[in-house]
């Protein structure tokens, strides 16, 4: 009787927990657009149309070519998000991870599916957030295949091209935690704790069983390297890490151990430089540090210590604060004392674009969009610049009069797709098409009362 009793409880709990959540899908008026992605050239993304739940869907900036491509939860779980992250494209598919699973689609309802074994087996997926360049994607391309996290008890790195006999393990890494994928060449880089007791150190493949392995135990024993920012630059990796004595600083590897190395302590001794912003633009790599003077400044380094150098100092006997360093072209965008700015990236540029100041930038052909805060405000603002202070201009919401937050960004073929509204509670997807400086509402994907 007991365990009838049980069993009624259970059902009622179950029962309660499902009509909370669709409630909570009907009650919310926002498809809340997120995870965007450019397959090719047509918008992939997340989002609620009130019914299905979060789903795949896709647009090419219309109405009429905004549609669900497929809810990839069903059943009882229907309402739940099923976390796409983690984006690859190979031979015009697009692979991600969602629902713990790693998925193909070449942007049809038919042609959406969990990638399988050759034993049948959904091929099990991991990724951290698309958006987090911190924590990156545990999925990546390299040398005609997609790379991925299959995760079940341990680690395992599996190569697939979406076919089942295509889809093999690489080996078990014996991990806890394997992300922050990054190609360089014909290896793939990514971060890797073996044990709870373990650090989170660098780890390399070929694509080999054999070809997997630590690079190098930046910091041994049970703390962590920690290597963050992976980026390929001038035919080697560049990532920031703490080995323990010097800080968070700038270092480099070509894969093996010897190769991996602090590249200049920019803060000498115990203090940390913190690079962050790490782009890649005509073989170097450029970032944001901090150097002995506690000044952030705009960075560059080709992998030797005396190729390290700070670029400029923007503004004399004042801070830089250089950040959110991004590739425009064969010119870099910036935020940096009081606004936009721009560098070819040689010793001693940078030039004054604009007083806005920059939380986002966002490339889209020969222009760049930058979204902004407002000031006293939870809101935010729209510019579209060719990296002249006359021609950065605000960009215009059609039918929004007042206050309005960005959620997220994509550009696809020179447009700009992005998430808004009045607040995220009521985000909908827009557009700004390219060679234009108004948007529209793409579509009003939840329509629910």
């Amino acid at each position: 009787m007991r365990r009838i009793v049980d069993l009624r409880l259970s059902l009622v709990a179950t029962l309660l927990l499902v009509l909370t959540a669709v409630s909570a899908a009907s009650a919310n008026d926002t498809s809340d657009p997120h995870a965007m992605f450019d397959a090719g050239g047509t918008l992939l993304f997340a989002a609620n149309d009130g019914v299905h739940g979060v789903a795949l869907w896709r647009s090419d900036g219309t109405a009429a070519g905004t549609w669900m491509v497929k809810d990839l939860v069903t059943g009882i779980h229907d309402t739940a998000d099923p976390g796409i992250v983690g984006w690859a494209r190979l031979a015009g598919r697009t692979f991600f991870v969602a629902d713990w699973a790693t998925w193909v689609s070449d942007g049809t309802p038919a042609g959406t599916r969990r990638v399988k074994d050759s034993q049948g087996r959904v091929l099990p997926g991991v990724a951290a957030s698309y958006d987090d360049p911190v924590n990156g994607p545990g999925i990546a391309r390299m040398d005609g295949a997609v790379y991925v996290n299959a995760h079940t008890n341990v680690d395992y790195l599996v190569r697939t091209d979406g076919t089942r006999a295509g889809t093999v393990g690489v080996r078990p890494v014996d991990g806890i935690l394997m992300y922050r994928f990054q190609v360089v060449r014909h290896r793939l880089f990514f971060v890797n704790q073996r044990r709870p007791d373990d650090g989170i150190e660098l780890w390399a493949t070929d694509g080999t069983q054999r070809g997997t392995r630590l690079v190098k135990d930046i910091r041994p024993g049970l703390a962590s390297g920690d290597p963050r920012e992976l980026t390929a630059a001038g035919g080697r990796l560049f990532f920031t890490a703490d080995d323990g004595s010097r800080g968070r600083e700038l270092w480099t590897s070509d894969g093996t151990e010897e190769g991996t190395r602090l590249v200049r302590d920019v803060a000498p001794g115990p203090d940390a430089s913190e690079p962050m912003d790490l782009v890649a633009m005509g073989g170097v790599l450029y970032f944001s540090a901090i150097d002995s003077t506690g000044e952030r400044g705009l960075w560059r380094s080709d992998g030797s210590r005396a190729g390290t150098r700070r670029v400029t100092d923007l503004v004399p006997d004042a801070p830089d604060d250089a950040w959110n360093i991004t590739r425009f072209g064969s010119r870099l965008l910036f935020a940096a004392a009081g606004g936009l700015w721009k560098s070819d990236g040689s010793i001693g540029s940078g030039t004054f674009v604009s007083a806005i100041q920059p939380q986002r930038i966002v490339p889209a052909g020969d222009v760049a969009f930058v979204v902004t805060g407002v000031e006293g405000s939870r809101g935010s603002r729209l510019y579209r610049t060719d990296g002249t202070g006359q021609g950065t201009t605000k960009v215009t919401l059609e039918g929004l009069t007042g206050n309005y937050e960005i959620g997220a960004v994509a550009a696809v073929g020179g447009s700009l797709f992005f998430s808004a509204g009045e607040t995220m509670s009521f985000a909908e997807l827009w557009v700004v098409p390219k060679g234009r400086s108004v948007a529209h509402l793409v579509a009003d994907i939840n329509q629910q009362p």
